[in-house]
């Protein structure tokens, strides 16, 4: 005799379920809902008369309000290390010789090439940096209008965390104002202002690079994993 599995409208039940029970984020949901069926299922090998209801009744009663909420977190935990091992692999991808070589032989050039006048100096770091971050911004909120519009749910974990860590691209930015304040303040461009803009060339294309990055390597993830949610 074939084994039974839960129908569609059964697996909709426990996306229903998962919902009254305060499961956020869309990819969360799927995770649990495969966890949920799994051992609704494994119940059915022994007793294959138990009704759905009893036996969701029976995984829940398992878990209890307190181990449920546990539950969800630990998916929640365990989606973002997966997506952040991701990510790391993606960025690990990037640095190779060649993209190395070039960002570095650009910013040597940048190097030689910057102004010993210091005003000079600070608006050519300044425009940079400008340029940088409102770049960083565009790109977040593209994709944050683009996956309203692709996906059936703004709430996704994967998608959430990774604008969260292009958030954080911007700080080098901000940093950088900074050192444009101080530049300003000198007459004459000291050597350790200029290796600090040959540095700082390095850290915000790698800010930017890492940025688009996380975004679109997220919108990736997601088609691919929870294709489900895709509209």
């Amino acid at each position: 005799m074939q084994q039974r599995i839960c129908t569609k409208d059964e697996i909709e039940q426990l996306h229903l379920f998962c919902k009254k029970h305060f499961v956020k984020y869309a990819d969360v949901r799927e995770e649990l809902v495969d966890h949920l069926a799994s051992a609704i299922e494994e119940q059915w090998e022994s007793n294959e008369t138990l009704s759905f209801d009893k036996a969701l009744h029976n995984c829940y009663k398992q878990f209890g309000a307190t181990g449920f909420r546990k539950v969800i977190s630990e998916k929640e935990k365990a989606i973002r290390k997966a997506h952040n091992k991701l990510q790391i692999k993606y960025l690990l991808g990037l640095i190779k010789p060649p993209q190395v070589f070039v960002t570095i032989l650009i910013a040597a050039i940048l190097f030689y090439s910057i102004p010993d006048n210091s005003y000079l100096f600070g608006w050519y770091l300044g425009t940079f940096s400008a340029l940088g971050l409102i770049l960083n911004i565009v790109m977040i909120f593209y994709y944050n209008r683009r996956w309203k519009k692709i996906f059936t749910t703004d709430y996704i974990l994967i998608t959430s965390n990774a604008e969260l860590q292009s958030a954080i691209t911007i700080g080098p930015y901000l940093s950088w104002f900074n050192i444009v304040i101080v530049a300003m303040k000198e007459d004459i461009v000291p050597l350790w202002l200029k290796i600090l803009g040959f540095a700082g060339f390095i850290i915000i294309t790698l800010a930017t690079t890492l940025c688009l990055l996380l975004l679109r390597q997220a919108e990736k993830e997601v088609i691919k994993k929870y294709p489900q949610l895709v509209k």
